[in-house]
């Protein structure tokens, strides 16, 4: 599993797998102490598998949540994921039920697999 990580020497950020801590900034040589997601979002996640509707100034796509917090989502699909770091969108889930405004925060795309991209509250 993969994160977006901030330097907090440079404040640079880049993506690193959470379960190797102890890593150095691959910008400016810090190291940097990884706590998991903590880092990211500051309360607990909940694994969630449920459907989430994502509107991006009218165009409308369904992903698969893989986690859930009270700041945020994780989603995830096997499809293009047509959103950009910074863009809002708006998210409809059904359980939990949850209709709100969000900014899409870091995007993961593979080749191989699932894409997937957090998405904070606002």
């Amino acid at each position: 599993m993969r994160q977006n990580t901030l330097c907090q020497a440079c404040d640079e950020t880049f993506f690193t797998d959470y379960l190797h801590p102890g890593i150095s900034c691959p910008y400016c040589g810090a190291a940097v102490e990884l706590i998991g997601f903590v880092a990211i979002r500051s309360c607990k996640r909940l694994a969630s598998d449920s459907p989430c509707h994502v509107d991006k100034e009218g165009a409308k796509f369904v992903v698969q949540l893989f986690d859930i917090s009270d700041e945020g989502i994780g989603i995830q699909t096997k499809d293009d994921l047509p959103v950009d770091a910074g863009d809002m969108v708006n998210v409809s889930i059904e359980n939990p039920e949850v209709k709100s405004k969000a900014r899409v925060v870091w995007i993961d795309i593979s080749d191989t697999c699932l894409n997937r991209a957090g998405l904070k509250f606002c």
